[in-house]
């Protein structure tokens, strides 16, 4: 057994998996765009029974359960790993560390707009408003997502990319 080829392979690997999670995350991000965008389609919205608002309160807890764990399993994970990049464990480049660090810091802010987040899953998970409300919560909830999507995870999918480029270039 090659020692030293099982070091450069895991090092290989501890490199390039956060590129890979906030890969992930971002498909994450643009696959809730598309789910809960489609109920906003101007032929439900304009239909006077309003058939979105009516069928999101037991959508969305459908919905939110899986993802969830789509949340827990890039991010957390790419930044647990950003931060062990950042450390510098084996990383010659301080501006690869620096980057790293930038994506780990950015995918914690995520995590920042969480409680705003969930007020507004809420509503639109409220029977009691089944309708109009609800349409205009998931209205609501996409600006944000998308504005969080700008804002945070693709610069933080960025700053990854470019540390992994530069790790590798080394």
């Amino acid at each position: 057994m090659d020692t030293g080829n099982m070091w450069q392979r895991g090092t290989a690997l501890l490199r390039l998996s956060p590129l890979v999670l906030s890969s992930a995350s971002l498909m994450f991000s643009f696959s809730q765009d598309c789910s809960l965008g489609a109920f906003l389609h101007t032929s439900l919205r304009k239909d006077a029974t309003h058939p979105s608002g009516k069928i999101l309160p037991r959508y969305l807890p459908a919905f939110m359960k899986p993802g969830i764990w789509g949340i827990a399993v890039t991010f957390l994970p790419a930044t647990i790993l950003c931060v062990i990049n950042g450390i510098g464990i084996g990383t010659r480049s301080q501006e690869a560390r620096n980057m790293y660090w930038a994506g780990a810091a950015l995918s914690i802010a995520h995590f920042c707009w969480g409680p705003t987040m969930f007020r507004i899953l809420a509503r639109i998970g409220d029977a009691d408003t089944a309708g109009v409300p609800n349409e205009n919560a998931v209205e609501e909830w996409l600006a944000k997502h998308r504005a969080r999507t700008f804002i945070v995870n693709i610069p933080a999918f960025l700053c990854i990319l470019k540390a992994t480029i530069i790790t590798s270039s080394i």
